[in-house]
C-alpha cells in the first residue's frame, strides 16, 4: 500500500529511491493532454480546410458571375454602338441620292436589335 500512496505523494519510497513517482504521472498526464490537443487541432484543421474550400468556391462563383456580367455589358454596348452608327448613317442618308438611283426593289438592311441592358444582380 505504501507504493500506491507514493505515486501520488512524490516521496522516494515506492519509486525506487529516485523520486520519479510524480514525474511518471506527470508524463502520463502530459501524454494524454498532448494527445487530446492534437486530436482537437486535427479537427480544427479539418474545419479550417473545409471553410477554405467553401471560400474558394464562393470566390470562383463570384468571379464567374462578374465575368458573365462584364461580357453581357460589353455585348450590350457593342450592339448599342452599332445602332447609333446605323441611325447616324440613316440621318446622313436622308440627304443622299441613294433613293433616287437605287433599284426599285432595294430596301435598307434591318436595324440591329439592342438587347436589354444587363443588371448587376
Amino acid at each position: 500500500m505504501a507504493w500506491y500512496s507514493s505515486l501520488f505523494s512524490g516521496d522516494s519510497y515506492g519509486s525506487g529511491g529516485s523520486g520519479s513517482g510524480t514525474n511518471w504521472w506527470g508524463a502520463i498526464l502530459s501524454g494524454i493532454s498532448s494527445y487530446s490537443q492534437s486530436r482537437s487541432d486535427s479537427k480544427g484543421r479539418k474545419n479550417d480546410t473545409k471553410a477554405q474550400k467553401e471560400i474558394v468556391g464562393l470566390q470562383g462563383l463570384e468571379a464567374r458571375r462578374t465575368s458573365a456580367f462584364e461580357k453581357d455589358l460589353d455585348y450590350y454596348y457593342k450592339q448599342k454602338d452599332k445602332l447609333d452608327k446605323r441611325r447616324a448613317l440613316d440621318t446622313y442618308g436622308s440627304f443622299s441620292k441613294l433613293g433616287t438611283y437605287a433599284p426599285d426593289d432595294y430596301t435598307l438592311p434591318a436595324l440591329p436589335v439592342v438587347p436589354n441592358k444587363p443588371n448587376a444582380g
